[in-house]
């Protein structure tokens, strides 16, 4: 991914969905796609809450950012963040 990603600078994300339930591989997308996540985008979190690998990455990336973690009304799962406009 890395190397994708830097052949292609322009790339800009508005919808992207973290599904891994694992902690490495939450991590490295959230270092390398999260920034490319246009503001008023959308990051869904498959398992938010449920896979302790996917929940602490998220924490830990989010952890002194501003963001509020959504969930539905409907279902415990999945969760999202709109990216806010800085």
């Amino acid at each position: 991914m890395p190397k994708y990603l830097e052949n292609n600078p322009a790339l800009r994300i508005s919808l992207l969905n973290l599904d891994t339930d694992i902690y490495e591989p939450a991590v490295t997308i959230l270092d390398h796609l999260y920034p490319r996540l246009v503001p008023g985008g959308i990051l869904i979190i498959d398992d938010y809450g449920v896979f302790p690998g996917e929940t602490t990455a998220v924490d830990e990336y989010f952890d002194r950012k501003k963001v509020n973690i959504n969930k539905f009304n409907f279902a415990p799962t999945p969760s999202y963040i709109v990216k806010p406009h800085e």
